[in-house]
């Protein structure tokens, strides 16, 4: 039985970009588990911040064509817990930062040298990431799917109509100079409306259509005259016309 074959263009892209909210969900649950996990032993100690350093700056290029720069910095602190002095780098650094500032954090009493701050902002960061490439990942996958469902649908009722090839005409493609062409099909609609669709854009010397051919094609007249899909079994079958 003939089934549709979903663009495997389309499914990569929406496996791809689900996969990648997918990934950066469980991160962002892990962080905030282990953050929560973290905070309920977790003891304040004032430390003071011992030096600055630049780490690395990177350049970007804006819409607006201009260069900027993001800098990163390693911060430095020394603090005392229960007698013992620790002189340690943080995991963070915030703007406004300076050199023998005092500063509170968390430090794990079992690890004095472990610190860490409350990930809030990189997880909501995270977050909207997730929704951005969940949401494209899954429209491309609802579309294809949905659109192979509606045409299997098509052709397991047997809702097919025959539709008339009726002549060439130029496409917008040219390759070496030559204007490739389109060839044109037209069926009725049940209701007196012809309908017209174009194949992909071939060399004119490359058209297997001669006048009088037709093809198969899936159609629901009752419900939607203009979505259509070519069978698989017609002439132009690599072409999927239409829908």
């Amino acid at each position: 039985m003939e089934k549709y074959k979903y663009n495997l263009v389309f499914m990569i892209i929406g496996g791809v970009f689900s996969l990648v909210a997918v990934i950066m969900l469980l991160v962002s649950v892990g962080t905030r588990i282990s953050w929560n996990s973290f905070k309920e032993t977790a003891v304040s100690v004032t430390a003071e911040i011992t030096d600055i350093q630049v780490r690395r700056e990177r350049s970007h290029s804006s819409s607006n064509s201009r260069n900027t720069t993001t800098t990163y910095h390693d911060v430095y602190v020394e603090y005392d817990y229960n007698g013992q002095h620790y002189s340690e780098k943080l995991d963070y650094y915030y703007s406004g930062m300076a050199k023998g500032d005092e500063i509170t954090i968390l430090i794990d009493p079992n690890d004095p040298r472990r610190s860490m701050t409350d990930p809030g902002i990189a997880t909501a960061v995270c977050l909207i990431f997730v929704f951005v490439f969940g949401g494209i990942g899954a429209a491309f996958l609802i579309v294809e799917l949905s659109k192979g469902a509606y045409i299997n649908g098509l052709i397991r009722d047997d809702k097919y109509v025959y539709a008339e090839y009726t002549g060439e005409e130029p496409s917008g493609l040219t390759v070496n100079k030559v204007r490739y062409n389109q060839s044109v099909f037209t069926y009725d609609n049940g209701f007196g409306i012809t309908m017209t669709f174009r194949s992909h854009p071939h060399h004119p010397s490359e058209s297997p259509y001669r006048p009088g051919d037709t093809v198969k094609v899936y159609v629901d007249m009752k419900k939607d005259a203009s979505k259509h899909y070519v069978s698989s079994g017609s002439a132009d079958s690599s072409e999927k016309i239409g829908f």
